[in-house]
């Protein structure tokens, strides 16, 4: 093999996906931002003299040991939107207050529970086809808790009591992917119809993603006594 090579790429891409603007929702552009890149470096494989000869310190064994290494990395990030049904905060206060204590209050009262609202969608009692139903200034009022703590009812729940309960918003579902992968190689000629060859591949991924099914909530974990956890 001939001199040290090197040979390099680097790779980089933004796609655009959509605007998300369904159901009276306001215009977002959603993107993805794409990056992918790598390079390689190869070559005789340099050993030391160990004092032997003149400088330079160390010789190529141009045709007994080679090297080869690679990378490749990724970078990935995406902001999506999607419109769902979810509770407000005045919600989440109202059973914090009324039912201190409670599973549903600590759920609700949990750090990175609210839901990553861009902007809520204005909605009348009439479209939803809710009744009882009161259409409120940030959201709608469809009943009150009723009953105590661990208590069955077989009502429907409480009279309006002019606190918005539910809201239809846009909600951004944000995404990460991070990847490395490097590739190490050693091809030594022990004669001329034998070779040694060691090659590994090492990858690494990490990827964060919004669960729209939980409506695109923070947490990650809860700490509760009755070891319910969400995420």
């Amino acid at each position: 093999m001939g001199p040290i090579s090197f040979t390099a790429a680097c790779f980089s891409r933004t796609a655009f996906n959509k605007y998300g603007g369904v159901n009276n929702a306001p215009h977002v552009r959603n993107n993805q931002h794409y990056n992918q890149f790598g390079g390689s470096l190869g070559g005789p494989l340099p050993l030391p003299r160990f004092g032997e000869g003149a400088p330079p310190g160390f010789r190529l064994l141009k045709s007994k040991a080679f090297f080869f290494f690679s990378y490749e990395g990724l970078r990935s990030t995406t902001s999506d939107t999607f419109n769902a049904w979810v509770e407000t905060s005045d919600y989440r206060q109202l059973i914090q207050a009324v039912r201190p204590g409670s599973i549903t209050a600590r759920i609700l009262g949990a750090s990175g529970v609210a839901p990553r609202i861009i902007s809520v969608i204005p909605t009348t009692c009439t479209s939803v086809g809710i009744n009882p139903c009161q259409q409120l200034s940030g959201g709608l009022d469809i009943g009150s808790p009723m009953g105590a703590t661990g208590q069955y009812v077989s009502s429907s729940g409480g009279g309006l009591d002019g606190i918005p309960d539910i809201q239809f918003a846009q909600i951004a579902l944000p995404g990460t992917s991070r990847g490395d992968q490097f590739n190490p190689r050693l091809d030594i000629n022990l004669t001329s119809n034998d070779t040694l060859t060691f090659s590994s591949y090492i990858s690494r991924f990490k990827g964060v993603s919004s669960d729209q099914a939980g409506r695109s909530r923070r947490w990650v974990m809860c700490e509760l006594s009755h070891k319910i956890c969400l995420g």
